[in-house]
């Protein structure tokens, strides 16, 4: 064999190596690629993901028998060499559109490859193996002369090879063109946000039917081949079946049906009409064996290709054993024997792209002081909760899958803390409003180090080394792969949350936009310049909230749903979330009672303020007074339902930013567990349920109003500038201390002349006496069943928890 023809076979090599390393991870670890693409590029295409995945598989096995006898099967060389140009053209493409531009050095890897093939085969290689007009001539002569003579089971094994041929290009032709035409059998979620993906897999599909051709038109001339064909039909209808049983995928039975039945037919003919030689025997499968055990020693060919062979084997399989230690191995995550500190340090399992190095996560403070709000304070200056014993913020989990790397859970958001005085240390309160955490800043810190001229590997690692000494082999994986793919993955994130910096205020302390994070950072929407920003909310007492509207704008009243759509806006996929830490979580919200006011209370005021209560409030917000929504999408009254005073007032920012088009992406999102039919549109904001309400502060939806009391005013008398994010109690006004020199070095200025900061509307109990707000503030103190809708010693008699449903395979 000459040398540029075994230079072909090694980059046909090569490349069947790097498409089965990819296709291993698309198909069972693909989260991994978060790392490499961004997430929003694979979230909701795991299916066509996975399909890629599968039609690798075929792919990579039909490049095995030309590489060894790249003259007997020259016509495979061609065309495998024509379906790489074709993916590489494919990357090129998408990667046109700036979105997608981390997908062009997938154009450049296919290119380079399929242009170094197409030169030697059209230049270089020896005669018989080139592509040219005379061997394209004897190709079809072969053809012509080895159907003569075929027995009939043959003769259909080429007609039904063909059919599949057939098939195959018309779904081609779909996924490429007209990919809603799709929706049936399978319905239009299993489409939704996956033209990238769908794309590339038709192609590679393409690639692999047109190596179907040289078996359906001379069967017994490739009989190796008949067999790799037979295989792949087989492991589509596999693919398939695995895919149908997955939950809101049942469509998918039709694709199974047919892979199995070609697959089974090609069996069967191919079998019956085969050669004893050909046929599927324990003899003639020990023979291939041996023959595959010849070809991998590669007897007969020079001691130096042995060799070379030998080191590109070494190389690639201590390559190979380092990426799994480094990116694939999974270290047992902590357990937790409380609930508590389950809920505040375990991990509910986000995807690779939203975790930091917590390596990476260390050094930050020290090495971009000026970038703190107060570098004395680390990541405190950001509102984040630390705890002693701990060596992550509260709402923060340690994991370790291949590298150390922290990530945020739900107590990021939603645990609070409360200082009786000044000098007082704070108690940790789970479940309530992160009131001081400033997300967007947090953010932005991570985003604004990674793009900082001093961020480079070899700054991060010196810093790294002074608090961590690392052995040789950790360094060099750090400081080469490991920290420079965390600065690409925070560069992307930036990329992906500029929105936030499109003419939108400040989020500031306690505060956050979910959905326009879900809209434009997830599922892409252009921007509308809408301003969604809300208060945190609290998490505890979820029991009494079941079936009640939830979010601020009542736009779920499932409570699963609504847990599964958060995660997701902060980096969980349907295939990295972990149920049994999710369930845990979900069991101790449900249960959790709202935290009792922690100081005493005026019982002869506080019954006052019931009555008080009971005649201006109660109609939205007593559990007693509440009558369900109806299941035909009818109003319900009281708490938990959308207000029906269409004067209500308040800031309509938010509920303009959740649209029908959001909903209705939503009901798009079919990937277990994610699944979100729950959602819709009302009119209004919702009645909210007032347990706790104490520590929830500063209050509407937004957290436009500091206290109760300047609630409980007319709009002009309530403060038009406060700080937000001081965690001192104000226990005679309700809420937190909002004015004043530690409030203003401690806190963040809210100023409600900035849009989506209005502090109007909600006008109920603004008309009442002094007294009588007095009064009902005393009575907002306590835990009466009105307001939390429990009674001491009721958790036997609450609605069992929902449970949260599987991670499904990753298609």
């Amino acid at each position: 064999m000459k040398m540029f023809t075994r230079i072909f076979c090694w980059l046909l090599g090569i490349g069947a190596g790097l498409h089965f390393l990819f296709g291993m991870v698309a198909m069972f670890s693909p989260d991994q690629l978060a790392l490499v693409i961004g997430l929003e590029r694979m979230e909701f295409s795991y299916v066509w993901l996975g399909n890629l995945g599968m039609l690798i598989i075929p792919l990579t096995l039909m490049s095995l028998p030309v590489m060894c006898d790249p003259q007997r099967y020259r016509v495979y060389g061609w065309l495998i060499t024509f379906g790489r140009l074709l993916q590489g053209i494919y990357w090129y493409r998408v990667a046109q559109n700036s979105v997608n531009a981390i997908f062009k050095p997938f154009g450049t890897l296919w290119l380079t490859i399929g242009i170094s093939q197409a030169i030697i085969l059209i230049f270089f290689a020896e005669t018989e193996v080139r592509f040219s007009g005379e061997n394209v001539k004897a190709v079809l002569a072969e053809w012509k002369a080895s159907r003569q003579n075929l027995n009939k089971y043959l003769k259909w094994f080429g007609w039904v090879a063909a059919a599949g041929m057939i098939f195959n290009f018309v779904w081609v032709f779909q996924a490429l063109f007209t990919p809603m035409a799709l929706k049936f059998p399978i319905g239009t979620q299993a489409l939704f946000q996956s033209t990238t993906w769908l794309g590339i897999a038709a192609i590679v599909l393409f690639s692999v039917t047109l190596l179907y051709l040289p078996s359906a038109a001379a069967t017994q001339q490739y009989f190796t081949y008949d067999w790799l064909i037979v295989l792949s039909r087989a492991v589509a209808a596999v693919f398939w079946f695995t895919v149908w049983r997955q939950p809101y995928h049942g469509g998918f039975l039709l694709y199974m049906i047919s892979d199995g039945t070609f697959g089974i037919v090609l069996f069967f003919l191919l079998q019956k009409g085969a050669p004893d030689n050909a046929r599927i025997s324990a003899e003639n499968i020990d023979r291939v064996f041996a023959n595959i055990s010849n070809e991998i020693s590669m007897q007969g060919s020079s001691k130096w290709a042995r060799g070379f062979a030998a080191v590109l084997v070494v190389i690639g399989m201590t390559i190979g054993g380092i990426s799994w230690y480094y990116f694939i191995r999974a270290v047992p995550d902590l357990q937790y024997g409380d609930d508590a500190d389950h809920y505040k340090y375990a991990s509910v399992g986000l995807s690779g792209a939203a975790r930091v190095p917590y390596y990476l996560f260390d050094v930050l403070p020290d090495m971009f002081p000026e970038l703190m709000p107060d570098p004395k304070k680390g990541y405190a200056g950001f509102g984040l909760i630390f705890e002693k014993g701990h060596s992550v913020p509260v709402g923060f989990a340690y994991r370790e899958i291949g590298y150390a790397a922290v990530e945020p859970n739900c107590a990021m958001c939603h645990t609070g803390s409360v200082r009786l005085a000044a000098n007082s240390d704070p108690v940790v309160v789970p479940g309530a409003p992160a009131h001081e955490l400033d997300l967007e800043g947090f953010q932005w810190f991570l985003y604004n180090c990674a793009t900082s001229p001093k961020f480079s590997a070899e700054r991060v690692m010196d810093a790294v080394e002074k608090k961590h000494p690392l052995g040789f082999l950790d360094d060099f994986m750090y400081r080469n792969v490991i920290m420079p793919a965390a600065q690409a993955a925070l560069v992307e994130q930036r990329s992906d949350y500029l929105w936030q910096m499109h003419n939108r205020p400040w989020q500031g302390r306690g505060r956050t936009d979910t959905f326009n994070t879900t809209k434009l950072a997830v599922l892409k929407f252009p921007d509308d310049g809408t301003i969604g920003t809300t208060d945190l909310p609290q998490t505890w007492n979820q029991a009494v909230r079941r079936d009640m509207w939830l979010h601020w704008d009542a736009n779920n009243n499932k409570i699963e749903q609504r847990n599964y759509a958060a995660a997701m806006a902060v980096g969980a996929t349907p295939f990295s979330v972990i149920p049994a830490a999710f369930q845990r979580t979900t069991d101790f919200l449900w249960y959790l009672h709202p935290p009792k006011f922690p100081l005493p209370i005026d019982a002869a005021k506080a019954a006052q303020g019931k009555v008080v209560f009971e005649q201006n409030c109660a109609t939205c917000h007593s559990f007693s007074k509440r009558v369900p929504s109806t299941t035909d999408g009818q109003h319900g009254k009281g708490v938990g339902e959308p207000c029906d005073d269409a004067k209500l007032g308040t800031d309509r920012h938010r509920w303009a930013s959740f649209d029908q088009q959001l909903v209705d992406a939503f009901h798009q999102i079919a990937e277990a567990p994610f699944y979100f039919p729950a959602y819709t549109k009302w009119d209004n904001y919702a009645n909210v349920p007032l347990d706790g309400i104490w520590a929830r502060g500063p209050y509407l939806h937004h957290g436009a109003v500091p206290s109760l009391w300047d609630l409980l005013q007319s709009p002009d008398k309530r403060p038009k500038q406060f700080y937000r994010g001081y965690n001192l109690l104000d226990p005679v006004n309700v809420g937190f201390v909002s004015q004043g020199p530690d409030a203003q070095k401690e806190g963040w200025l809210y100023n409600t002349a900035e849009a989506g900061n209005d502090n109007s509307g909600h006008l109920y109990g603004t008309t009442l006496s002094d007294a009588d707000k007095w009064a009902v503030i005393e009575f907002l103190k306590t835990d009466d069943p009105e307001l939390t809708g429990r009674t001491p010693g009721d958790d036997a008699k609450l609605p069992k928890p929902p449970q949260a449903a599987a991670a499904g395979t990753p298609y």
